[in-house]
Parts: structure tokens; C-alpha cells; sequence
């Protein structure tokens, strides 16, 4: 843990990011593992590579292993990273994809959530609640001071529940004031912003008194 400076130190240190959770419900924890991917963010004329993009994976589970049965967008998100992955030597037709996460430094103290998804089939089980948990306590030992996301109305409801505030909650003049990332204040992306402060002093700093939740 002593060697754990930033993300680009966790990048390394990918196991870290197995959450708890994850191998209490698996036949099999024994199996599963995690790449390490290159993926290109960011416009043409702005391109760049996150300091954090990782898979997580069971090894061989499989002949020629297919998405889940009731395939939906974010499992063919995964299909596309296995690709990308096996593309890179780093995983096997045989294996199943089972989470995938991308993130990034921004203005220093904080970390942007540019994609975390998880199999449908882990859905219900803990595991997104698990890895965040984990995922935080890392980013504190590391001296991060909050994270941040853009959500959608349908999975806002489960990171309000793991302490996100919106940006209607926050006092924006003081993030402006100082040089926080300007989605928190001015919300220009699509998408429901959400975030998640490290520091409880600097959460009680950033939120409106009535929606703190911490004392």
C-alpha cells in the first residue's frame, strides 16, 4: 500500500481494484483476474490516455465465452473491452468479462469516474457497492480528495445511496472560488453529475447545510 502514490501507481497494482464482494459470490475467486487496457479517451484534436483503465475478469470459464443471455448494452461495452483486452494478449476467448473501470486525475485532488460497468449478471449481488467502497479507500490512502461521475436517472438512485451528491446540493461559489472542476458548478454535460468527497471537512466546505450528511 506504502507504494501507492496515485492512479498510475493503482494502474500497476490493478488487483487492488477486486472487490471483496466479488470473490465472496464467485464459484470461483480463485479465477479471477485483471488486465490492464490502453484505451484512447478524449476528441480528435484532444486525445489522450486515462491514468486508470482496467478489467476485471474470470479466467476460463468457458469454450468461445458469449455475453450474458439477456444481453444489454453495457454487457456488449464489456465485449468490446474483452476485445480490446485479448487484442492486447493480456485475456483469451475463454474468459468472462466482469467489470471494467476508467478514471482519471483532475485538478489534482480529485479522481473523474469516466466509466465504471459491471456485468448484468452481477447485478443485485453488492458488487458495485463493494468496488466503490474499496475504490475509496484506496483513492484516501493516495490523498484524493473526492470523486466525480456523470450518472443517468436510472443508476443515480444507487450512487445517492453510496454518498454522491448532486450538483444542486453543492455550494457553488465556493467551488468555483476554488478551481474546482467546472461540471461540479455548472453541469454543462449530459447526464446527472454526482460526487463523492474523501475529506469530510472539505465535504462539509462544498455542501449546502441541509443535504450534509456528515456532522
Amino acid at each position: 500500500m506504502s507504494n501507492l502514490e496515485n492512479l498510475s501507481a493503482l494502474q500497476k497494482n490493478p488487483s487492488l481494484l477486486i472487490p471483496p464482494q466479488l470473490k465472496k459470490t464467485s464459484p470461483r475467486p480463485e479465477k479471477i483476474d485483471t488486465a490492464i487496457l490502453k484505451i484512447e479517451l478524449g476528441r480528435l484534436d484532444d486525445e489522450y490516455y486515462p491514468e486508470l483503465s482496467v478489467i476485471i475478469f474470470e479466467r476460463d470459464r468457458g469454450k468461445n465465452v458469449e455475453p450474458s443471455a439477456a444481453t444489454d448494452g453495457w454487457d456488449s461495452t464489456l465485449e468490446s473491452r474483452k476485445r480490446h483486452a485479448i487484442a492486447l494478449q493480456s485475456m483469451s476467448p475463454t474468459d468472462y468479462p466482469l467489470i471494467s473501470v476508467i478514471a482519471s486525475e483532475c485538478f489534482r485532488e480529485g479522481v473523474l469516474i469516466e466509466s465504471y460497468i459491471q456485468t448484468s449478471a452481477l447485478r443485485n449481488k453488492q458488487v458495485g457497492r463493494s468496488f466503490f467502497e474499496n475504490l475509496e479507500y484506496l483513492l484516501q490512502i493516495m490523498g484524493y480528495k473526492y470523486i466525480f461521475g456523470s450518472h443517468n436517472p436510472e443508476n443515480i438512485g444507487f450512487f445517492r445511496k453510496i454518498g454522491r451528491y448532486t450538483t444542486d446540493q453543492l455550494i457553488s461559489d465556493f467551488l468555483k472560488a476554488n478551481q474546482f472542476p467546472p461540471t461540479l458548478y455548472t453541469n454543462p454535460s449530459p447526464g446527472i453529475v454526482g460526487v463523492k468527497f474523501l475529506d469530510p471537512e472539505l465535504e462539509k466546505s462544498c455542501v449546502k447545510p441541509e443535504f450534509l450528511r456528515v456532522k
